[in-house]
């Protein structure tokens, strides 16, 4: 029998038990089972490279196409930085050579929660697709302890009977959590299911199949319509289920955080941040001022006057201390936070409203002496929040 054999069936032992199960989750965590398993797959890695299998050959005949590389050069523009750049290129030549991903182009110790991108919020809504035994499960109620948050909710779907059995009894009796045994795909219906390999799977034939199970959509459940964080690790089936998560996904696109923590990924240190936000107060004065304002108030407020919020206008309607709230413990060092119109806006719809070239440049020098003045702040529809990044 092989290492690698040898090592994975250890592996699966451990996982029948809690303490050896946890065991397991710490050497995840630590990156040590990743090291493990590049030093078993290195020498099988280093005898691809001489000779390739027929997968590395078709790959390397796909991505020598001349219409794929410009397919490939228009991914890497939308890429946001430099590194998602080098991190593409390094799979393509993982798949096309087997040349080992450099260290620094992947997270040792992660692989869903890397803290430079992840930052957990209290009241999370955590969808597991793929739950196994648990084991990512426990790394995120670990990494919430370290961030100090709470998880709202987590929805694990596991398919397979036997895993789904030590799920059961590793996290059956949480109530936060909540256990389906199904998987996830584009539609409700029952599929072939092979559960005989290293890794379980949906397949297309009787022939490769041990059994069926049932799989469902995520945009068909319920409870999971305010899920804030999906991970899927469905062994190739991950493309279904995202195309049964579409309405869910639309709805809960990446929010504000998301965007903020992208922002400073991607500068940096030492980089100043800009972010532009509105007003709500402002959006109240600028555009309801007019014989409107009681369905202005419905819209934006809640009938106790909580801000609603739009997930389609991630950057509209905060309240100022809310937004600056979302960068705390954050990466950053805030610098201050400053209006950029005033009052202009809700007044200059006013007949008589006029500003002499005088008045103007007046105006301007004096709301630049004050624009930072938090008395101001909230009759100023457009503001910027500017912070540096340690």
């Amino acid at each position: 029998m092989s290492i690698g054999k040898i090592v994975k069936s250890v592996y699966h032992c451990m996982q029948r038990h809690y303490l050896t199960f946890r065991l397991l989750v710490w050497l995840k965590e630590k990156g040590i089972t990743r090291r493990i398993n590049f030093l078993i797959s290195h020498s099988n890695d280093a005898n691809q490279r001489n000779n390739p299998t027929s997968q590395m050959l078709q790959s390397q005949e796909f991505f020598s196409d001349r219409e794929v590389k410009g397919r490939l050069e228009n991914v890497m523009s939308y890429l946001a930085d430099e590194k998602s750049c080098k991190v593409l290129s390094a799979c393509i030549d993982y798949r096309t050579k087997r040349t080992p991903i450099p260290n620094e182009l992947f997270s040792e110790n992660d692989q869903y929660f890397v803290s430079e991108l992840i930052h957990l919020k209290d009241g999370e809504i955590f969808v597991d697709g793929g739950a196994y035994t648990g084991d990512t499960i426990q790394q995120l109620l670990d990494e919430a302890k370290k961030q100090k948050v709470n998880i709202g909710k987590i929805y694990a779907f596991e398919p397979e009977e036997n895993n789904f059995s030590l799920l059961s009894k590793f996290y059956g009796k949480r109530s936060n959590i909540k256990l389906i045994q199904q998987g996830l795909s584009e539609k409700n219906e029952v599929l072939l299911f092979n559960a005989s390999g290293v890794t379980a799977r949906i397949v297309d034939d009787e022939e490769n199949a041990t059994d069926k199970i049932k799989v469902m959509n995520l945009d068909s459940f319920e409870e999971c319509k305010e899920a804030s964080f999906i991970k899927m690790d469905i062994e190739g089936a991950e493309w279904d289920a995202l195309q049964g998560a579409k309405k869910l996904i639309v709805r809960n696109k990446p929010k504000l955080t998301i965007a903020i923590d992208e922002a400073i990924r991607v500068t940096k240190p030492g980089g100043t941040i800009v972010c532009a936000f509105i007003s709500i107060f402002a959006i109240m004065y600028s555009q309801y001022f007019y014989g409107t304002w009681k369905s202005g108030e419905k819209e934006n407020f809640t009938e106790d006057y909580k801000v609603r919020h739009f997930k389609e206008q991630l950057f509209t309607g905060y309240d100022v201390t809310e937004f600056e709230d979302l960068f705390a413990g954050k990466p950053v060092d805030w610098i201050t936070t400053t209006g950029t119109d005033g009052f202009i806006e809700p007044i200059e719809q006013r007949s008589d409203f006029e500003v002499s070239d005088e008045d103007f440049e007046a105006i301007f020098k004096w709301y630049l002496a004050f624009s930072e003045k938090r008395e101001l702040l909230g009759n100023t529809t457009h503001l910027l929040y500017i912070c540096r990044k340690k």
